[in-house]
């Protein structure tokens, strides 16, 4: 006999829907009524002060959660990565990587959108989970894009998925010191009201590390001390951390974008 109860896929939908109901019911209170991304930096990430902000802390800690508990109980460990099904490096794109942490992890399209985006991003809500087919080489819905120069469905950058970068992504439960995912920045890390992640001028978003933890930061080089720049490239090796959309990948590395 089938038993009922509740499936994964089913919580998280449902603290999906949780989560927005708190940031309607906040955001009031945290604004006073002001459209968010007005003031105080509250723009993307608007994690000063915004209710809309904590609700994206809650949803990278659920997501992290989500990827760390399904790590320990996979064969392989470690977090999804694209190329491990398909077994094409060219495939390690955010688009991939985001369709198939829907697909084979359960997080929601909703979960992955902010209510604090100011660029063109859109829930993807014809995601077909029965394209999911490993026999027949199928991991993810090709549907979903991740493309910040048209539309994309995600909110949120994450570490490239090359090189040594790839063996800090994989090495989640270890490395508190090294971000994986949070709200994007401004393109190679500079600073500007031109840019939608910076709407008073300076980026602030939540980051999720290595051990699961979620950090409010506001600045580019917030992160270390400021020794390091979250969305520069400094280092070819990839021994700095950055975050940002990886639009294409090839053997020399990948194509990235960031707002």
């Amino acid at each position: 006999m089938r038993q009922r109860g509740m499936t994964i896929i089913g919580l998280l939908v449902s603290m999906a829907c949780l989560l927005l109901l708190v940031a309607v019911s906040l955001e009031a209170l945290s604004t006073g009524g002001a459209p968010m991304g007005t003031g105080g930096g509250q723009g993307r990430g608007g994690v000063m002060g915004s209710a809309r902000g904590t609700v994206d802390s809650m949803g990278l800690s659920q997501i992290v959660k989500t990827l760390y508990a399904r790590s320990v109980s996979s064969p392989g460990g470690g977090l999804p990565v694209p190329s491990d099904r398909s077994g094409d490096e060219r495939l390690d794109t955010s688009a991939s990587l985001w369709s198939l942490m829907i697909a084979e992890h359960g997080l929601p399209p909703e979960i992955l959108v902010s209510g604090n985006d100011l660029g063109e991003v859109e829930v993807y809500e014809p995601y077909d989970r029965n394209a999911y087919d490993p026999h027949n080489g199928i991991y993810w819905d090709e549907g979903f894009s991740a493309d910040l120069h048209s539309v994309s469905n995600v909110s949120y950058a994450h570490m490239p998925l090359h090189g040594r970068r790839m063996r800090n992504w994989k090495r989640m439960g270890l490395d508190g010191s090294f971000p994986l995912i949070g709200h994007r920045g401004p393109m190679d890390g500079i600073e500007t009201d031109e840019s939608v992640t910076c709407p008073d001028g300076v980026w602030q978003g939540a980051v999720a590390f290595g051990d699961g933890s979620v950090k409010t930061l506001r600045g580019v080089r917030a992160f270390q001390g400021g020794r390091d720049n979250l969305f520069m490239l400094e280092e070819d090796g990839g021994s700095d951390a950055i975050l940002g959309f990886t639009s294409y990948m090839d053997r020399g590395g990948p194509t990235l974008q960031w707002d």
